[in-house]
């Protein structure tokens, strides 16, 4: 069992990479009850996939139509907030904070659209700015520029610059740690043996 969900979602993945949202909704729902309790991060991980294949349906179904549907907002916001909670109880930061990552990039858009008020998205992207404590520091840095520039997006000029001073801290605590480690005996440098 487990490995049919396993297959179902890799299937799913290969159809929505291939051009077929349609097929790959419908793997990644099979992939989804077929891992539901039994395999919890190919669970999230369908979660995910199937946000994506809506996503880039809803696209395709209404591309250019004057009176377009709106965007499945609160499903699509549910289902990561979901797989946010499984990947939390893993404690997998890299996957929670790149799913909390896909939900801010997402609510930016159903912002600008008027789909989703703004304390929404401010939450998620305050939920990656908790997630980003127990990364390492590149990721962590890596994932502050991204908030960084969805603060610039939004136009917060305060939070940008709040936000670059934070980088700048842990970019010059990092030089600092690095510079002291050169010059300890058997860190790289070289010290004589007189």
């Amino acid at each position: 069992r487990r490995r049919a969900g396993r297959m179902s979602k890799y299937m799913a993945d290969c159809a929505l990479m291939s051009g077929s949202p349609l097929d790959a909704r419908e793997l990644y729902l099979a992939a989804i009850e077929e891992c539901r309790g039994k395999d919890k991060l190919w669970h999230a991980s369908a979660l995910e996939g199937l946000c994506c294949a809506e996503l880039v349906l809803h696209g395709l179904l209404h591309e250019g139509a004057a009176d377009a549907a709106p965007r499945p907002v609160d499903a699509i916001r549910r289902q990561l907030i979901d797989a946010l909670d499984i990947y939390s109880r893993f404690r997998l930061d890299i996957l929670e904070n790149e799913c909390c990552m896909k939900l801010v990039a997402f609510l930016i858009e159903a912002w600008r659209d008027g789909a989703v008020p703004w304390i929404q998205l401010a939450d998620a992207v305050r939920w990656s700015i908790d997630f980003s404590e127990d990364l390492s520091l590149p990721l962590r840095l890596r994932l502050l520029e991204k908030v960084q520039s969805v603060y610039a997006e939004l136009g917060c000029r305060r939070k940008v610059a709040f936000f670059m001073q934070v980088r700048a801290r842990l970019l010059r605590e990092r030089s600092a740690v690095g510079s002291v480690a050169r010059r300890l005996p058997g860190c790289g440098s070289k010290v004589s043996q007189r």
